[in-house]
């Protein structure tokens, strides 16, 4: 996905900011700018950030007290360039150059060497913004510290805006652009995390709309006690033993994504925070050069995967999984040909499933292996003159169940 600076910096991540120095050689461009706030008159915005972004570069600045920025040391190249009022509590949405509301539609800065350019300045416009109220579903008495995340409905995976809930639970997420948001509501220990409206995924999330320089007012979710799953994942090919690193992907029965956990060294996972309702589970092992897939209970495909039904506040305990358990289709082999010295006898294995399956063969007499017969043929010698002669067709297949079956015996070979 492409990650706005917005997105960066609620991730916790930090943007390093272009040195203060002239430009350290003819080969860098500076570029330089005034940042206000849309009023009568405009405000000078102190603090505001500016970004420069190519591909995963990003070059960037402050806004002095002025709302003077320069940004320097640039390589020659093509930008994006985003502007970003980090001033709170002051409301004015984020920009890209030339006023636009996203990088999509924004006009690209092209820098050659040497460029020393002036003159990119932005006003921005009042921000909407969203508010409301956290409580809790038991004691009916507000949640404090709950973060409460803004994320655009088309692109719900993207960060908005985020605000965390005061001691009387009230949040006011401010610096919108207009548009349609996706809210989630995290954090809150020994609850449920949610979207708004009462929605375990993004996908069935109720949106809520904000008009420029608006106010949404009353999101105010009532948070119920989490539920939560725990169990271990093992490897069918060591008993025992758990699989480190697992992941455990969480969606709703329709398919909506939840959540992720990962096992511990011991195979060991927990998935807490979920909401009452109803789930699947998928784990993926990648530990192997091809990743094994399983869904819950012993399933392989998540159309056919078991629900789990959760209510309000279960711990629900031992969803212990076996990977590598897959039992292949393995039919009775038969032998065709005459049961004579100098004949040749031919297996005939039927179908293994599912395809594609490694076969390897063993000719048997009365039951003891005959050296170097492994071919799907065998040619009877005097040696096996009076002995009955069965095969053995062992199948292999990537997380599966090695199986192997054996014929019913010739007659005697005359």
């Amino acid at each position: 996905m492409l990650a706005t600076a917005a997105a960066v910096l609620a991730l916790g991540f930090t943007v390093v900011a272009s040195p203060s120095a002239a430009n350290a050689a003819s080969s860098t461009a500076s570029i330089t700018g005034v940042v206000k706030g849309a009023g009568t008159p405009n405000t000078s915005l102190q603090n505001a950030l500016v970004i420069l972004t190519e591909g995963p570069a990003m070059f960037s600045s402050r806004t002095d007290a002025t709302g003077r920025y320069t940004i320097q040391n640039v390589p020659a190249g093509t930008y994006y360039l985003e502007f970003i009022s980090t001033g709170a509590p002051l409301n004015f949405a984020p920009q890209w150059w030339k006023g636009k509301p996203d990088q999509a539609s924004s006009t690209q800065v092209v820098l050659k060497a040497g460029d020393v350019r002036t003159g990119f300045d932005a006003v921005l416009a009042k921000g909407s913004s969203i508010s409301g109220t956290v409580t809790s579903a038991a004691t009916k008495k507000p949640l404090p510290g709950v973060t409460v995340e803004a994320h655009p409905a088309a692109r719900d995976y993207e960060w908005a805006g985020s605000a965390t809930t005061d001691a009387k639970g009230n949040y006011t997420i401010v610096g919108l652009t207009a548009g349609t948001y996706k809210l989630d509501f995290a954090r809150a220990t020994g609850y449920a995390y949610e979207w708004w409206d009462g929605s375990p995924s993004p996908d069935t999330a109720k949106a809520v709309t904000v008009a420029a320089g608006a106010a949404a007012n009353d999101v105010s979710p009532t948070l119920v006690a989490e539920a939560s799953v725990s169990g271990n994942v093992q490897d069918a090919g060591n008993p025992g033993a758990g699989l480190a690193n697992v992941t455990v992907n969480v969606t709703t029965a329709d398919g909506g994504y939840v959540t992720s956990a990962g096992t511990d060294a011991n195979g060991n996972f927990t998935v807490s925070a979920l909401l009452p309702g109803s789930y699947r589970f998928q784990f993926i092992d990648h530990s192997t050069a091809t990743e094994r897939i399983e869904y819950w209970n012993n399933q392989f495909t998540s159309a056919s995967a078991t629900p789990l039904a959760l209510t309000k506040g279960q711990k629900f305990v031992g969803m212990n999984v076996v990977l590598g358990d897959r039992k292949l289709t393995a039919p009775v082999p038969t032998i065709s040909g005459s049961a004579t010295v100098g004949s040749k006898l031919t297996v005939n294995t039927g179908t293994w499933g599912p395809a594609p399956v490694t076969l390897s063969y063993h000719w048997l007499r009365n039951g003891t292996s005959i050296a170097d017969a492994t071919k799907s043929t065998y040619t009877l010698t005097a040696a096996d003159r009076g002995a009955k002669i069965t095969v053995k067709v062992m199948g292999k297949k990537f997380d599966y169940v090695t199986a192997s079956r054996t014929s019913a015996p010739t007659a005697s070979v005359k």
